[in-house]
């Protein structure tokens, strides 16, 4: 009696490491998402497309209603290129924050 005791007691240990370890992978993935979102948000810099478009906006009414040197004209131009590449990363930053709520 003592000795089947002493095998479920082993048996139940060894089901306790094994889902203590699946519970730190969780973790560890979970901790790789958060970092790797914070990382795209602040690549961004914006929250929503809607920001990206106001900022894109205010800089093509400024190149239409300023005059400014060709230099300065070109990184405002640049900048307007990197905002619409920026633009789908927003989504995909609202799709991993929603992962990220549902995985915890």
């Amino acid at each position: 009696q003592l000795d089947e005791l002493s095998g479920k007691m082993n048996e139940l240990h060894a089901k306790k490491e094994d889902i203590d370890k699946a519970m730190t992978g969780k973790r560890e993935e979970g901790k790789q998402m958060r970092t790797q979102l914070n990382n795209m948000k602040q690549s961004i810099g914006f929250t929503s497309e809607k920001d990206i478009d106001k900022r894109i906006a205010d800089i093509e009414f400024q190149l239409c209603t300023t005059s400014m040197a060709l230099k300065d004209e070109k990184k405002l131009l640049a900048e307007i290129q990197a905002l619409k590449r920026n633009r789908p990363k927003v989504n995909q930053v609202a799709q991993m924050e929603s992962q990220l709520s549902s995985f915890d």
